[in-house]
């Protein structure tokens, strides 16, 4: 199967460079004109999206004709105390300077750890991988968020790479192949390849 990954469009916060993830706000003008500039897919008719709903309206500009399948586990990490603060603001702060000393693998104060936010968006993964199968579908559209990229493509791809290496900006992504794996082995995805524009997602891998 063939695997499309998406971040969604920016909101006024990621234009402010603050943390974003449980606040459910919408694209800015801003964010929906990259939206646009990124491509527009009419062809695609089922997209797998965050319930959030910067990732439901990205996914809208994009791929105008596809239904939504809503795929809660995926939503964006739970920055708890740091929500909509940037780190320019906190900078001052003991909890976000011993969060940062950590790696940002502990829990924020109020949210989740890295850990368990990993382990929730690749549940929720191996459930829409295994709902697409038996639909029989040949290629998977995912709309979400930067941090759900990071954690799939650190969990699931081959070959390996750290969490924050997988980093794209606002409408970037990866087209790869994925495929099941054994029971109790969970999928992989290979031959990862960034994209900045839906024309260049189609390409050949």
């Amino acid at each position: 199967m063939v695997l499309l990954i998406m971040r969604h469009a920016e909101t006024s916060v990621n234009l402010r460079r603050a943390y974003i993830g449980r606040t459910d706000e919408p694209l800015c003008a801003e964010g929906r004109a990259s939206a646009r500039r990124a491509g527009v897919l009419p062809s695609i008719t089922r997209v797998v999206v965050s319930p959030l709903l910067r990732a439901r309206q990205t996914a809208s500009i994009c791929f105008p004709n596809a239904e939504q399948i809503v795929a809660p586990g995926l939503r964006e990490m739970d920055f708890g105390d740091f929500e909509g603060r940037s780190a320019l603001e906190m900078e001052d702060d003991p909890a976000y300077r011993l969060w940062l000393e950590g790696l940002c693998e502990p829990a924020c104060p109020n949210g989740e750890s890295r850990a368990l936010f990993c382990r929730r968006t690749s549940a929720a993964c191996e459930q829409v991988l295994a709902q697409e199968r038996s639909r029989n579908e040949q290629r998977l559209v995912i709309v979400a968020h930067g941090g759900t990229n990071m954690a799939l493509m650190s969990r699931f791809a081959i070959p390996h790479r750290g969490y924050f290496d997988w980093h794209v900006g606002s409408c970037g992504g990866f087209r790869a192949l994925v495929k099941t794996g054994a029971p109790g082995e969970g999928p992989t995805i290979s031959q990862p390849t960034p994209f900045d524009s839906l024309d260049s997602a189609l390409q050949p891998l």
